[in-house]
């Protein structure tokens, strides 16, 4: 679900029309989702950033095999993972 929030928040409008951009919104989405979702304790943090770095991974071989035009967005989500 994280990832889809990532391909919502890139699609669904453009950067000028979200306040703080995409990336503020994405970050504020996950967060709800998270907290709607039970939250994540501190200690599980890392093995849900592996599982979302692990899922940007596929996407990068389904976009170059599907939709080659999409491939920046796991690409710019996996750029963005591995510094986090």
């Amino acid at each position: 679900m994280l990832r889809s929030l990532d391909y919502a928040a890139h699609t669904s409008a453009p950067e000028e029309a979200r306040p703080g951009g995409h990336q503020a919104w994405l970050r504020d989405a996950k967060a709800a989702f998270l907290d709607g979702y039970g939250a994540i304790r501190p200690e599980e943090e890392p093995l849900l950033a592996a599982f979302e770095l692990e899922k940007a991974c596929y996407e990068v071989e389904y976009e170059a095999n599907n939709r080659p035009d999409w491939i920046w967005l796991p690409l710019e989500a996996l750029e963005r993972l591995a510094v986090d």
